[in-house]
């Protein structure tokens, strides 16, 4: 009989041999992946050579034979080449992988260090040849010792022969002794003699010619063997004399005395001793009845025993039973369970073998636990079983743990302690939490994502339960609520930041939802601001689960400057259309005003020709019969011209300032565009009852760089404000003697800045209103007067020119003092030119026509007046008299046009469309071309450059009633084109000029 540490010496010795085998097959894969690849023959011999299907420090002494067992290369040591040999032989014999005799670690001058034995491996390769290699089986450490059942116990590693080739602890004496195996087996140990010693050997075979045992002394363990035994068999002799005088005694009180009675009244009745009367009492059937009754308390204890043992045997089964369920449940569970003692893996369920990637138990118990942590987590876990082992606590972790076919799962880790095989062990139980920890990371990051997305939303997101709020983003709760953190603004009703007029529709539609939840239609509603302001904004509801509960998920869009930007384009639509009204208009005027101007012109002519009333003449006739020119006349017909002439300028200037200017940036005088500004609106106020104070300065004296008709533009804005403002204080009441109606206008130059004012004495701008003044939509005007655009237009117009328009302290009257301040565009000596104050150059496009025939062409000349000499037809034409060729197709404007110059004494021709002009000029060249721009069949620019192919200096006066401004700039380029006058022309004016340009050509 042996003691239980043979039985624990031999599990240890089958989960040390599981361990090698699993060694040797990895050794065999990575040989066999070496001898396969391609060109393996020709690879040299030392580490690379295993290649990535060799784990580093797995093959040692790499050997490379040629198909007649040449060594062509090798990394072995002296000694190891024969072992290595010998299993190159033997795979080639059998065609395959071989495996050779064990190498003792004494036989291995090269080999490890700490006394391993190496195992020599061999594979064919496809050149006949073979590959060997030596196995390190690193399973073999000292640390084996810790787990040995008995002080005086040994791993002992054999080869194929009995041999002994390791030991732990490491024995060097026994290296190469050789095993002497006794008949017969104790308790499945071998008696066996090592070393001269009588052992006990708990062996189990393993791979690669190796086998792996757990010797004992035999001594010692036959010693501790009888000691047990001793100890246990006085113990049970001892139980057994106790239990045979307690048998004794009791069976004489209950047996024997009954008996003697019985025995000495059946002698008594045998020699004739019977009483003289039978009955009752007898002396014999008294002892009768002992011992019946003894028998009957026999009966009943041995009754009493057998229930007793049944009872025992009955608890036994059950928990068997129990412990079969129990196996099951173990087996049957959803975690993997394992059970370990001092690193070793003692128990593992079918659960744990599939989680660490194992083929079986076997191969699971032959790895320690810890090697299948990840190793930045075995400190924790080493720790969580410590307390398990010392404290009896029990723990949860979440570590890393590598499979053993590769790969990687995160489990959660729960540690306690438990008793196995009346040893103390640890429990763990290992949950793969690998796709729940995906799913948390993901429904965090899904989280993030959702509120990076609603934090750095431009709209306002809020949710809500029943008006009550229980989300906000940080932009939601600034501008509604002036917080921080949307967390600020929780429990807040919702209803608090909804202006007045849309709280009702806001109840409406929230009770809608209630009805029925579901998405809702967009609306557009009125919000207010945390800074007092309005905000119009597209509301956008939906269904949204928030903590349980079916909330509103409410996005608010601000569409204030959408809402601007459409009312600003539908204005400036409407401008655009009253501007096309306008330009078309202008130039149906300028044709008459035209006419008119020239016949008043003409007429001025007639009364200087007639010369003055001679006194005593009738009032309104000449000495001669013939109409006198009278003082009166003279100041009518100069009247009609002046105002024909102002008439024009004013169309001329509505037809740019209604047109858009998209035209480039120029340099131009601010003081020339106040002007413009306050000559359209001058008559209107001072209508209005209104005084205009200006305050100017010279022209040319405020240069600026931008768009003249935007300014005007800017200008004409405030003005027109400043009139609404007058006008609301006038009809309101009067303040006193000292308050009149005024608008004040002014420019000056501060620094390098030119400052345009305009003050008014009206009824100023409420002090709510002044930092929101130029937002769109913001008015300081009753209903229904104005859009509360304008100023939010200037401001983007003056930015644009890089300057800025505000607002003033309110003047001493209360009234408002708008300044708008412009970048100075050079110093107070380098004037702006003229090229920039011309109307023309700032007119839009005009496009020219090609010549196209069938023009009616009148070359009569024109009927003789009153006021201008009869021409005498025969009179050739004079070297010293200008002939002056006329194109226009309004014949009267033409026909008085020729008048007025032939009065002026030149020589004249007239056409009405530009082929017509061309016929004349060829029959009859002309010194000066006077021409209109538009006109039917070939227009002025055709014209123009049809005749200078004939005469390329021929001098050209331009009368035109519209003209684009890329036309206006093209001619003004052009150094034949003396002068582009629009109509109404002076005729003063063009004869002037025609009369330069002749004089000029002499």
């Amino acid at each position: 009989m042996v003691s239980g540490a043979v039985d624990d010496g031999l599990d240890l010795a089958r989960a040390l041999s599981a361990q090698h085998r699993l060694a040797v097959e990895d050794g065999r894969r990575a040989l066999a992946a070496l001898a396969s690849a391609p060109g393996a023959a020709a690879e040299a011999c030392g580490p690379a050579a295993a290649g990535p299907a060799a784990r580093p420090g797995l093959l040692a002494a790499v050997t490379r034979f040629s198909a007649d067992l040449a060594t062509l290369c090798s990394t072995a040591a002296a000694g190891q080449a024969r072992p290595l040999r010998i299993a190159a032989e033997r795979a080639r014999a059998e065609g395959g992988l071989a495996t050779g005799p064990g190498l003792p670690a004494t036989a291995a001058a090269a080999g490890p260090a700490d006394g391993r034995p190496l195992v020599p491996l061999a594979h064919v390769t496809p050149d006949g040849g073979a590959v060997a290699a030596l196995l390190d089986p690193a399973w073999l450490s000292p640390r084996l010792a810790a787990l040995l059942p008995a002080e005086n116990a040994l791993v002992v590693v054999t080869d194929g022969a009995g041999h002994v080739v390791a030991t732990v602890p490491r024995r060097p004496a026994l290296a190469g002794s050789v095993l002497d195996v006794a008949p017969g087996s104790q308790g499945g140990a071998l008696p066996v003699t090592l070393d001269g010693r009588p052992m006990l050997l708990a062996q189990a075979p393993a791979d690669g010619g190796l086998a792996v045992g757990v010797a004992f002394d035999r001594t010692a363990v036959t010693a501790d063997a009888d000691a047990a035994l001793l100890r246990s068999g006085g113990g049970i002799a001892l139980a057994l004399l106790a239990g045979l005088l307690l048998a004794g005694l009791a069976a004489r009180a209950m047996v024997a005395r009954p008996v003697a009675r019985l025995s000495d009244a059946a002698a008594a009745l045998q020699g004739g001793g019977t009483p003289s009367r039978i009955g009752p009492p007898y002396a014999g059937t008294a002892e009768l009845a002992d011992l019946e009754r003894a028998l009957d308390t026999l009966g009943e204890r041995l009754s009493r025993h057998e229930a007793a043992l049944i009872s025992s045997e009955t608890q036994l089964s059950v928990k068997r039973q129990s412990e079969e369920r129990f196996r099951n449940l173990v087996e049957l569970a959803p975690e993997a369970i394992v059970v370990e003692a001092r690193g070793t893996v003692l128990y593992a369920n079918s659960r744990a073998v599939d989680l660490f990637g194992a083929d079986g138990m076997e191969e699971l118990l032959a790895v320690p636990l810890i090697d299948h942590v990840h190793p930045e987590d075995r400190d924790e876990v080493r720790r969580r079983l410590s307390d398990a082992t010392t404290d009896g606590a029990v723990g949860v972790a979440e570590v890393r743990v590598r499979r053993l076919g590769g790969g990687e799962l995160v489990a959660e880790v729960v540690v306690g302690p438990i008793a196995y095989g009346g040893r103390p062990a640890t429990h763990i139980m290992i949950r793969d939490v690998t796709d729940q920890r995906l799913a948390r990371r993901r429904l965090r990051e899904s989280e993030e994502r959702f509120r990076a997305l609603v934090e750095s939303a431009p709209d306002l997101i809020l949710a809500h339960d029943r008006g009550r709020i229980v989300l906000a983003n940080a932009r939601a709760a600034q501008v509604l609520f002036g917080e921080s953190y949307g967390e600020s603004v929780v429990g807040r009703c919702i209803f608090d930041i909804v202006d007045d007029a849309d709280r009702t529709a806001a109840i409406a539609r929230m009770q809608e939802f209630g009805k029925a939840p579901r998405p809702l239609p967009p609306v557009e509603m009125a919000l207010k601001r945390a800074d007092g302001g309005r905000m119009i904004c597209e509301v956008m509801t939906s269904p949204v689960t928030f903590e349980g509960r079916l909330c509103l998920h409410t996005v608010l869009r601000d569409v204030t400057a959408r809402k601007a930007e459409q009312a600003s384009v539908a204005q400036s639509a409407k401008l655009a259309t009253l501007g096309e009204l306008a330009a078309g208009m202008a130039h149906e005027l300028a044709q008459p005003m035209n006419i008119i101007r020239m016949a008043a012109e003409a007429g001025l002519l007639g009364l200087d020709a007639a010369g003055p009333a001679k006194p005593g003449a009738a009032p309104g006739h000449g000495h001669d019969g013939t109409a006198a020119a009278s003082a009166a006349d003279r100041d009518r017909l100069e009247l009609i011209a002046a105002q024909a002439g102002r008439m024009g300028e004013i169309i001329d200037h509505m037809r740019v300032f209604t047109r858009r200017d998209t035209g480039p940036e120029e340099r131009f005088d601010a003081v020339e565009a106040v002007r413009a500004a306050l000559a359209m609106i001058d008559h209107g106020l001072r209508g209005d009852g209104i005084t205009v104070t200006v305050d100017l300065p010279e022209a040319e004296t405020a240069c600026v760089r931008g768009r003249p008709v935007q300014l005007e533009q800017v200008v004409l804005n405030l003005l027109t404000n400043a009139r609404d403002a007058v006008l609301e204080r006038l009809s309101a009441g009067a303040d006193g003697a000292s308050w009149r109606p005024e608008v004040r206008v002014s420019c000056a130059a501060e620094g390098a800045a030119i400052v345009i004012r305009v003050a008014d004495t009206g009824v100023g701008v409420p002090e709510a209103l002044r930092e929101r003044l130029f937002d769109p939509f913001v008015t300081s005007k009753a209903a229904g007067i104005g859009t509360g655009l304008g100023l939010s237009i200037s401001d983007g117009l003056i930015r644009a020119m890089g300057g800025r328009i505000g607002l003033e302290a309110p003047s001493a009257d209360g009234g408002a003092v708008f300044t708008v301040s412009l970048p100075r565009d050079g110093s107070a000596e380098d004037p702006c030119g003229c090229d920039a104050l011309r109307p023309a150059a700032r007119q839009a496009a005009a496009p020219v026509t090609a010549p196209v025939a069938g023009a009616m062409v009148d070359t009569a000349p024109a009927p003789a007046s009153a006021y201008a000499p009869e021409a005498d037809e025969d009179e050739e034409a004079s070297a010293l008299v200008a002939h002056v060729l006329v194109a226009d197709d309004e014949r009267e404007a033409a026909g008085l046009m020729a008048d007025y110059l032939r009065a002026r004494g030149h020589r004249v021709s007239v056409a009405h469309d530009g082929l017509a002009a061309i016929d004349i000029f060829m029959d009859d060249p002309a010194d000066v071309l006077v021409t209109d721009m538009r006109m039917p069949g070939c227009d002025g620019r055709n014209l123009i450059a049809g005749l200078r192919k004939h005469v390329p200096e021929l001098p050209v006066v331009v009368v035109t009633g519209h003209i684009g401004a890329r036309e206006a700039r093209g001619l003004e380029t052009d150094d034949q084109v003396a002068a582009v006058l629009r109509k109404p022309v002076s005729l003063q004016r063009v004869a002037d000029l025609v009369d330069t340009l002749f004089t000029a050509t002499l």
